[in-house]
């Protein structure tokens, strides 16, 4: 499986690559003129580009696979927040059966889980960034893109970001696996941090998500945001009602 995930890395490097050097080539000297650029080992040792790119692609892997598990997790917190919204509204019902939709909900959240400790214990094996174990549970330990706020030096504080929601997602999980049956007010007030956690969530990946800086993407996030807005609002909109029959 590693060899089939590098070779297609590999693939998608020369191909990002030939785009690049294609149109120079066009307005250039004759093409029987240019070198023939060589991709294998030369009797003097020089390095080939295909080893080139297995080693960064090797050195790499930390990266992508953090990146790539990073935005899976947040796919899954989005779903995750609106079915829960949805089974609070009574709008999840309209698609799936009740317990259905609350096995839906909690396969969800544990796919959540799987993904954060992924995108964050595979930082310890990336060679570009150094991350420690202790810059990865503390916050504000780690001096990755620090941040100024009003001429004062803060710390790396989107990187605290997700420190914070890694503990504010782990508290989630673990209330609903384990107490929610046995202590429910309990858990239903712990429950209101998932709206927490989707304000550092999407903070977290604002500043420093390198693939949302730009493009489809980005919109998408910001467009993922306002919908997950929306239906906070309804959430507490329709919790301010229920409350105001009660009186």
């Amino acid at each position: 499986m590693k060899k089939v995930l590098l070779s297609l890395l590999i693939s998608s490097i020369s191909l990002s690559g030939l785009t690049v050097i294609q149109p120079a080539l066009t307005h250039a000297t004759p093409l029987s003129t240019v070198p023939i650029l060589t991709v294998t080992a030369s009797s003097t040792g020089q390095v080939s580009v295909r080893q080139q790119l297995e080693t960064k692609a090797k050195s790499s892997w930390p990266w992508y696979v953090s990146r790539a598990a990073g935005l899976v997790a947040v796919g899954l917190l989005v779903l995750l927040t609106l079915s829960g919204i949805g089974q609070i509204t009574g709008l999840t019902y309209h698609l799936v059966e009740p317990l259905a939709a609350w096995s839906i909900h909690r396969a969800l959240a544990i796919a959540l889980g799987v993904s954060i400790l992924v995108h964050v214990f595979s930082l310890l094996f990336d060679k570009y960034v150094h991350f420690g174990i202790l810059q990865l549970l503390v916050p504000f330990l780690s001096h990755y893109t620090p941040v100024t706020i009003w001429g004062r030096h803060v710390g790396s504080l989107y990187i605290a970001l997700g420190v914070f929601a890694f503990y504010t997602a782990a508290l989630i999980i673990i209330t609903s696996l384990f107490i929610m049956d046995k202590k429910p007010v309990l858990w239903r007030t712990l429950h209101y941090a998932s709206y927490l956690l989707v304000v550092l969530v999407f903070l977290h990946g604002l500043y420093l998500g390198t693939d949302i800086k730009y493009g489809a993407l980005r919109v998408i996030w910001w467009t993922s945001g306002g919908i997950i807005l929306l239906g906070i609002v309804s959430r507490l909109r329709r919790a301010k009602t229920l409350k105001h029959k009660q009186t």
